[in-house]
């Protein structure tokens, strides 16, 4: 789990969201630890290319607010105004992308994953051990995420503990079908 933030832009419009969001294993942001940072940049032209660096202690923060301040005293001295170039973009409210969810409850033991799953509608995979229930859902935008938590709040026989989306640069779009192992469910409802 990450702390991410993200900007897509589409067209004129930009994505910005914030989130603690579960990053695979095997991608290069999982591997960020301690005070480095990592932006990975994906666009039609690079495909997708990953830059980490550290981005904390008094080494790293000293030289960026240096390299700032120095960037602002030669643009003043060159008598040129700052440009932002997002200032001709605006923030998307209605550009919400599908991602992947994990949804993570306790069950009373009653209630089984599939029940949860069929009841709410979700294809995907079903993790279960003991009482513990994680679902790992298809791409679904924020509103099917609202409709879900209201759902859970009031199903009974179990306990919501989060719903978090699912990084992948990939998806951009409804997600059909998951691989399977012997721990895993696939489900369509």
């Amino acid at each position: 789990m990450k702390p991410l933030v993200q900007a897509i832009r589409q067209n004129q419009q930009l994505r910005l969201s914030v989130a603690p969001t579960l990053v695979p294993k095997n991608h290069a942001l999982a591997g960020v630890a301690n005070e480095f940072n990592a932006i990975q940049l994906a666009s039609n032209n690079t495909n997708s290319l990953t830059l980490s660096g550290p981005g904390a202690g008094s080494l790293p923060t000293a030289n960026a607010v240096v390299a700032d301040l120095q960037a602002v005293a030669l643009n003043l001295q060159a008598h040129l105004t700052p440009t932002n170039a997002a200032t001709h973009l605006e923030a998307a409210e209605n550009l919400d992308l599908p991602t992947q969810q994990a949804i993570s409850l306790t069950s009373n033991g009653v209630v089984t994953g599939l029940d949860v799953a069929t009841q709410l509608g979700i294809h995907g995979q079903i993790f279960a051990s003991g009482d513990q229930l994680h679902l790992l859902t298809q791409a679904v935008d924020r509103h099917t995420v609202a409709q879900w938590q209201d759902a859970l709040s009031h199903f009974v026989g179990i306990q919501l503990h989060h719903i978090l989306p699912v990084y992948d640069p990939t998806v951009r779009g409804f997600v059909e079908k998951f691989q399977s192992d012997e721990k895993k469910m696939n489900i369509t409802a």
